[in-house]
């Protein structure tokens, strides 16, 4: 029986986990006070710091939530991650605290050129507890 490796994602470590399949699983805290864990299979792109992503938002999000994570995080990624261009929150998605849903445009090669790709992803950062 293969054992399939899991890695945690420390709280501190805002990161995006591009759900490819690696063989590798991700896993991180979320849903604030409820401590509750999620993991996916992945590869992971540590973000520069991200100021502005919401603290203790137990009580879900809504659409003026969700505009501030994105332009946080695209702010972000725009002064100093050259791998990821962008995300876009799915907001129609079962997102909690520390686990939010998006896609990820990501730089690839393809062996010919470098071009952006969008990619399902989950944007993991510090939970509250």
């Amino acid at each position: 029986m293969t054992e399939r490796l899991t890695i945690r994602i420390p709280d501190e470590t805002p990161a995006l986990i591009i759900e490819w399949p690696s063989g590798v699983q991700f896993t991180a805290q979320m849903n604030g006070g409820a401590c509750d864990h999620a993991a996916t299979e992945g590869v992971v792109i540590q973000l520069p710091f991200v100021h502005g992503l919401p603290f203790c938002a137990c009580a879900g999000f809504n659409d003026a939530a969700y505009d501030r994570i994105e332009a946080a995080v695209n702010s972000a990624l725009h002064l100093g991650c050259h791998v990821v261009k962008r995300i876009a929150i799915d907001r129609a998605a079962d997102n909690q605290e520390a686990w939010i849903h998006c896609v990820a445009s990501v730089e690839v090669d393809t062996g010919y050129a470098i071009e952006a790709r969008d990619f399902p992803a989950i944007l993991a950062y510090e939970n509250c507890d």
